[in-house]
């Protein structure tokens, strides 16, 4: 009784191990061509924003050294240095075959569906990821020109940020009275209501004894300002 319940258990984790196990397969290889294709355009502005301030910082430090230490080593010194140190390190990563895990994965992927090597699907595949993964290192793509100080300084610059919107002025709100009174224009340009007319003030001063502008009925014109109460 106790081993056909193993069994079970047995079968049922089985069961789901593969379920993961071909989902992972499935999955996996589309993915990491996805993330590729999101990385890539962001690592190359990163790179030589990168290689900017590293140029800006060496600049800073010559200056800051000159008079106060001996240099002895350049900066071609310093790197061919480097390379020696390095030595065939960059060949021997290329040689490894996790740096092909794209076209490995998606022959398993076609080995497990029963699919062909050179289906199209695997063709597919295999030209997308070996598109997306290039073996040149990114100053193969768009290399920065030589470095010089005044270079350096134009590409480190950032632009001026562009000026702040200007804010509408809030148009004032209209101001309308009432007439307390008939008139009647005694010249050219003055303004006839009857008591009781709702007037629109077009522009007044800070004494009611002068003579406002006003619209009434489409019509414009000055009035005493004596002669109204506001609403």
């Amino acid at each position: 009784m106790q081993g056909l319940v193993l069994e079970q258990e047995y079968e049922a984790a089985a069961a789901e191990y593969e379920h993961y196990n071909n989902n992972l397969k499935a999955e996996l290889p589309q993915f990491m061509e996805m993330a590729t294709r999101f990385i890539e355009p962001l690592f190359h502005p990163y790179y030589y924003m990168q290689l900017n301030i590293f140029y800006l910082m060496l600049e800073k430090l010559q200056g800051f050294s000159e008079g106060r230490y001996s240099v002895p080593n350049t900066t071609a010194e310093i790197a061919d240095e480097w390379q020696v140190r390095r030595g065939d390190i960059g060949e021997r990563v290329e040689a490894l075959s996790l740096t092909k895990r794209f076209v490995s994965t998606t022959k398993i992927l076609a080995t497990t569906r029963g699919a062909p090597a050179g289906s199209g699907l695997n063709r597919a595949n295999t030209a997308a990821s070996t598109k997306s993964t290039p073996s040149t290192p990114p100053s193969a793509a768009a290399a920065p020109p030589p470095y010089s100080a005044t270079a350096s300084s134009v590409a480190t610059k950032r632009p001026p940020p562009p000026p702040p919107p200007l804010k509408q002025k809030p148009k004032p709100a209209v101001q309308y009275v009432v007439a307390l009174y008939d008139f009647q224009a005694q010249a050219d340009g003055d303004l006839s209501f009857n008591v009781g007319d709702r007037i629109e003030i077009v522009e007044r001063t800070g004494s009611q004894d002068d003579w406002w502008t006003a619209k009434v009925r489409g019509l414009q014109g000055v009035f005493p300002g004596e002669i109204f109460q506001y609403t």
